[in-house]
């Protein structure tokens, strides 16, 4: 089923390109101004600072992939009209992190993240609708705000998204900081509603994958020392979940993401 969803997406996006006909996000990239979409393999590269890797024989970049290509991979699995929630959730993400960034010097456009997390997903094999809307509006209660300011609410999402995927989206969602500092005990909770419900703990691996990832760009070594602790005592037993609970639909997925994980965790660890 993994080969067989991206090979169809390919599938699509070939006939797109043979017939001459551009996706939306394809469409904007080539319009705005004299901006062409970027390939993945031509991704604008980070001068290497003095003292961050001087004098070795690499360059250092601050994304892996173009948001542009990105963007379009995830808007052809919605084509087919068999992703409604995925299909409206997708231009609302990015119109919601408009105007915010990734942690770092690189200024990489917020959608980037859930954008990767989407990709991430599709590629391997969780191609359920309810999860690529989820992983795309996944940071949007967080982190976005209505036009007057005020929090947005899982009742302002998009009205072709569900129940199960609003209630993900709001189990993600971390308490506000004077919430967080009240209780010392909000990890523990937090962590433990989301260990009870599939889609929150599926979202909540891709999550996190995407930000070990790539917090070398972003992260103080301080934060990342935290955020290994975090991952290994809270995250990684969710991977165990979706290994048994889950095992009919998840195993081979848990097995990838776990390998992925600890492996950058191990790596890190041996050079801060």
């Amino acid at each position: 089923m993994q080969t067989a969803v991206l090979r169809d997406v390919r599938d699509k996006m070939s006939d797109r390109k043979a017939s001459g006909q551009k996706s939306a996000a394809e469409t904007a990239g080539m319009t705005a101004g004299s901006e062409k979409t970027v390939l993945a393999d031509t991704v604008p590269e980070k001068t290497v600072p003095q003292g961050a890797g001087a004098g070795r024989p690499w360059i250092l970049r601050d994304r892996m992939f173009s948001e542009k290509h990105m963007y379009a991979f995830v808007e052809n699995y919605t084509n087919g009209g068999d992703a409604p929630q995925s299909a409206a959730a997708l231009p609302y993400a990015r119109q919601m992190h408009m105007g915010q960034y990734r942690a770092g010097e690189g200024r990489i456009p917020y959608i980037y993240h859930p954008l990767m997390m989407a990709c991430h997903a599709l590629a391997l094999g969780f191609n359920e609708d309810e999860i690529i809307a989820a992983a795309l509006l996944h940071d949007v209660l967080e982190d976005c705000t209505r036009p007057d300011g005020s929090p947005v609410t899982a009742a302002d999402l998009p009205d072709a998204v569900g129940d199960n995927v609003r209630a993900a989206v709001q189990l993600v969602t971390k308490p506000d900081v004077l919430h967080r500092e009240a209780d010392p005990d909000w990890e523990q909770k937090y962590y433990g509603r989301i260990s009870l419900n599939r889609l929150a703990v599926i979202v909540k691996i891709l999550d996190r994958c995407s930000n070990i990832s790539t917090m070398t760009t972003g992260f103080s070594r301080g934060k990342m020392v935290r955020y290994i602790t975090e991952t290994e005592k809270y995250v990684l037993p969710l991977i165990d979940i979706l290994k048994t609970t889950y095992r009919d639909t998840c195993y081979n997925q848990a097995f990838l993401l776990k390998y992925q994980m600890k492996s950058i965790l191990e790596g890190l660890k041996r050079v801060l």
